[in-house]
């Protein structure tokens, strides 16, 4: 830096200063049920340094969540929690003219929570609705130099939901195999768009695949002190902010492990096959984001 020929003007970056306080207790109600209250204090205040813009807000959020144990393999829980995320201060200067709201939700959670062949496999199912207010995005009225004074660059809008259900498998097969796998279904869904359309009520939301799946399967060879490993990872179809279609993909991933005394070697091979994918969208203009190429990484570890 003593060889630059340049000046910092100390404006690159943000002032953030979050405070937080929190008071959470678990309760046992009897000898089979459990409940937890929660509540959340948040407060913050932002300085972008370039522009001068400065911005601060606070919220209380609470928690709440109820388990019962039918037995001691398996627990029923329902939860729920509130969000509370402010808007980057970088963000806020741009938008200029509005000032952004804080992006605020709250989520509802049923599961059950299942224990099998004597705790080596463990089941989890649970069904969600999430809501979201006041999600940023770009002002599609805003014409840069033209209309600065009257159009902020970006705008709160709406209301997303999220209704879904998820399945996970985790646990050991036999003293060689153990596998983990896990569904999701998840339908995002503007209840309260844009006024200029650009999230239009009941369109489906940007990036939010329906179906997510995913399969981790390893094998240990005791013998040698190795191990191999094969999973694959599957996503749904998207949809971009100027509704193009994002294709689903599917990526596989291997692995093999294996130990000499003290010293452990391991192989990652992730996108095996190499896969062209865009694991999301932008816009028609610019395009997807493409997903990573082929990744090996070669790791030795030595333990003294």
């Amino acid at each position: 830096p003593s060889t630059y020929n340049l000046t910092d003007q100390n404006r690159d970056g943000i002032r953030r200063n979050r405070q937080g306080l929190y008071l959470q207790d678990m309760i046992q109600l009897a000898d089979k049920w459990t409940l937890m209250l929660g509540a959340r204090f948040d407060h913050f205040d932002e300085r972008d340094k370039e522009s001068g813009y400065e911005y601060g807000d606070q919220d209380v959020t609470f928690r709440s969540g109820l388990t019962f144990k039918p037995t001691t393999s398996m627990s029923l829980y329902a939860n729920y929690s509130e969000s509370f995320n402010p808007v980057d201060a970088t963000d806020q200067a741009d938008a200029s003219v509005t000032d952004l709201k804080p992006v605020t939700g709250d989520s509802i959670e049923f599961g059950v929570k299942n224990e099998w062949l004597g705790g080596s496999i463990m089941t989890t199912f649970a069904v969600y609705h999430i809501s979201k207010e006041n999600l940023v995005a770009s002002n599609p009225d805003y014409i840069e130099g033209e209309n600065d004074d009257t159009q902020s660059a970006l705008i709160n809008f709406g209301v997303v939901e999220s209704d879904g259900a998820e399945f996970t498998l985790v646990g050991d097969i036999t003293d060689e195999l153990s596998i983990t796998a896990n569904y999701a279904y998840n339908d995002t869904i503007v209840v309260d768009g844009s006024s200029n359309n650009t999230f239009g009520e009941g369109d489906r939301f940007v990036n939010a695949p329906r179906h997510q799946a995913g399969l981790w399967g390893r094998y240990a060879l005791h013998s040698i002190n190795s191990s191999f490993a094969l999973g694959v990872n599957y996503v749904g179809e998207q949809i971009s902010s100027d509704a193009q279609k994002v294709k689903a993909f599917t990526v596989f991933d291997a692995s093999w492990t294996t130990k000499w005394d003290n010293i452990l070697f391991s192989l990652n091979v992730n996108n095996v096959f190499d896969k062209e994918y865009a694991v999301s969208g932008f816009s028609q203009r610019n395009g997807h984001f493409p997903g990573q190429p082929r990744e090996i990484i070669a790791q030795l570890k030595y333990d003294f």
